[in-house]
């Protein structure tokens, strides 16, 4: 997926009051600390082995989440490792379609993340949607709409939708004029691309004086302490978290696309509910997760987890950046 659960940092599982637990991974550590004792969970790339070790505490406990500092070195050394290009292609080439499959049935007040993205929108923009899947964010009655997608298998799903308006291409070099567009938009994909600020001078230069620019990024929160709890149990039963390539966008969009003239006009997160309510539910859910590197065995262990934990609607956060281009 354009993917999302690395969105959701782990919490420490459901443990007595005389336990610690400490989680580290790609996204992050959590901590349960009390008046003496320690344990450990433990996330160690590459092989995203874990190992938990307990010693008893006296008095209460508390919780504290710290994410990973930029550059950390276990979190390099698990994405750098990966041949980004290759798992993608190879990940959407066998499940075209499972990340809008999930987008479609997160919900936050009725909307889904798309219609959250695109909230607004004038159907009579013009609109270039990269990554564009079957093309869920295209706004009803748009006719100036045209999706752009490096996989065949999501071309071949818009056209059978009716979205004929779509071409085989990239985000690195956009088959679109020069200035000709009044609005770019890109849901869970423009954090895979590579180079990004390739990526980002392509958007820059199709984009009108004053046009928009809106993303969909996977986020770490907000999310409850229920949906905390259920990632780390899921995350526990496959052994490691979700991953995405190291990306300056999720670091520090505002400085990624100040660089090729985009102002940023709104950075803002909101926590969507996936309603895991059986075994179909589950396995899509697990299914749409990057994990290179995890063993089919070890991902058929994450949804039996998934579907042991239904009924449940689980969070998942999700980040949306608007940026404009200055008249």
């Amino acid at each position: 997926m354009a993917n999302m659960a690395n969105a959701a940092p782990p919490i420490m599982p459901a443990i007595p009051p005389r336990i610690t637990v400490v989680w580290k991974g790609g996204a992050g550590s959590v901590a349960a600390m009390g008046s003496s004792g320690r344990a450990s969970l433990v996330c160690s790339p590459p092989g995203n082995s874990l190992r938990l070790t307990t010693l008893p505490i006296r008095g209460s406990t508390r919780m504290e989440y710290r994410p990973p500092a930029p550059g950390c070195p276990a979190v390099a050394a698990m994405t750098e490792s990966t041949d980004w290009d290759a798992y993608l292609d190879s990940f959407h080439r066998a499940s075209p379609g499972i990340t809008e499959d999930v987008l479609m049935r997160c919900l936050a007040d009725g909307s889904t993340p798309y219609s959250w993205l695109t909230d607004g929108l004038d159907s009579s923009a013009t609109i270039l949607d990269i990554a564009c899947g079957s093309g869920p964010t295209m706004p009803t009655g748009a006719d100036r709409w045209i999706g752009i997608d490096r996989a065949d298998a999501e071309l071949r799903r818009a056209r059978s939708s009716g979205k004929l308006a779509v071409i085989l291409g990239d985000a690195t070099k956009l088959p679109v004029p020069d200035a000709s567009v009044d609005v770019v938009s890109c849901s869970m994909a423009l954090m895979l691309v590579r180079p990004l600020d390739l990526s980002l001078a392509e958007i820059s230069r199709v984009l009108r004086p004053g046009g928009r620019l809106l993303l969909l990024l996977p986020a770490r929160r907000p999310l409850t302490m229920v949906d905390r709890l259920s990632y780390v149990r899921l995350f526990w039963a496959a052994r490691s978290t979700t991953k995405f390539p190291p990306t300056e966008l999720r670091r520090s969009a505002e400085r990624a696309l100040y660089r090729h003239g985009l102002r940023v006009e709104s950075d803002d997160t909101r926590r969507f509910a996936y309603r895991l309510d059986g075994v179909a539910a589950a396995d899509r859910f697990v299914d749409s997760w990057y994990l290179p590197g995890v063993t089919a065995q070890r991902r058929a262990h994450g949804r039996a987890r998934a579907a042991r934990l239904a009924p449940i609607d689980i969070g998942v956060p999700f980040r949306r950046v608007v940026a404009r281009k200055p008249r």
